[in-house]
Order: structure tokens, then C-alpha cells, then sequence
């Protein structure tokens, strides 16, 4: 291979995929951090556990970073260009999930802070069986870890 597509090979398998659920009917987007930079697009892929078994399911032209999916697995992505694929990225799994209740609280720099999930359309804020999510940034404002509690909504600022 030439040497070029070995660089460019290493930059998408750091990639850092994420998942946001649309809405309650299956269909999930993923994203990705790139610069498309010597990139000509990108292969979404599908596998039903985390295998070595992929199926192709979205393609995608730079400068887009994120595709919609609409199947519950564990999905990565390859870059490509006139020389080829880049390596898989990390593995995501994108699950099936229904929750009646969704709260969010934002940053300073509008960026979901929290999450809130629960199974009861009218839940209590104070009921401790709220799935919480609190979301880290960087100083660059990139997502960079996600840590999830089941916790009352009303505690979700304490101890994490």
C-alpha cells in the first residue's frame, strides 16, 4: 500500500463515534469526528454482535460526518478514497430502547449536560429510578465521555 493511505488509514480508526436517538420509531444518527482531508467519503457498517462480520449499510460523501441508521447493532465506519478503506473505527452499539419520559439540562455553551430517561411518561423528579446520562467535554467542546447513573432526576449534579 502506498504510505498515504497508511496515514490516512489511522485517522479514522480514532475516531470517536456517537449516537443520538431521534425519535421513538427506530432511526438513530451516528457522527463522527473528520476533516475529510485526502477523503472522498465514508462506509457505514453493520454487525448484529461485536464480531468480525460487518455488512455495509450506509455510504456517505465528505464533508458529511454522520449517517442515519435505522437497526439496532454494533456499528464503526471506514474512510475511503481512490486508495482504498481505512481501517474500522471503534464499535458503537446502537440499541433499541423506549423511554415515556426524556428531560434534558444544557451547558453554558448549549451542549446536553444531562439526560434524563425514565420508563414513566408522568415520573416524579424526585423518583430514583431515572436513567441518567451526564455528558464531558473537552476544552475544544468535543464530546470526549458519557457516564451514566439511575438516580432521581432532582440528584443528577451530585455524585458523580
Amino acid at each position: 500500500m502506498p504510505a498515504t493511505y497508511k496515514r490516512f488509514c489511522g485517522y479514522i480508526a480514532t475516531a470517536v463515534l456517537s449516537l443520538f436517538v431521534l425519535n421513538s420509531s427506530f432511526a438513530a444518527t451516528i457522527q463522527w469526528d473528520h476533516d475529510c482531508t485526502n477523503t472522498t467519503g465514508f462506509y457505514v457498517y453493520l454487525s448484529d454482535e461485536e464480531i468480525d462480520n460487518p455488512q455495509r449499510q450506509v455510504s456517505v460523501d465528505c464533508p458529511a460526518v454522520q449517517a442515519v441508521v435505522h437497526m439496532p447493532g454494533w456499528y464503526s465506519v471506514t474512510a475511503y478514497n481512490a486508495n482504498g478503506q481505512s481501517t474500522q473505527s471503534n464499535r458503537i452499539e446502537v440499541a433499541q430502547y423506549y423511554y415515556n419520559a426524556i428531560k434534558l439540562e444544557y451547558n453554558a455553551s448549549g451542549q446536553i449536560a444531562y439526560r434524563g430517561e425514565h420508563t414513566t411518561y408522568n415520573a416524579a423528579t424526585d423518583d430514583p429510578n431515572w436513567v441518567i446520562k451526564k455528558y464531558y467535554y473537552d476544552t475544544e467542546g468535543r464530546l470526549i465521555d458519557i457516564k451514566i447513573r439511575v438516580m432521581a432526576w432532582d440528584d443528577r449534579n451530585t455524585g458523580w
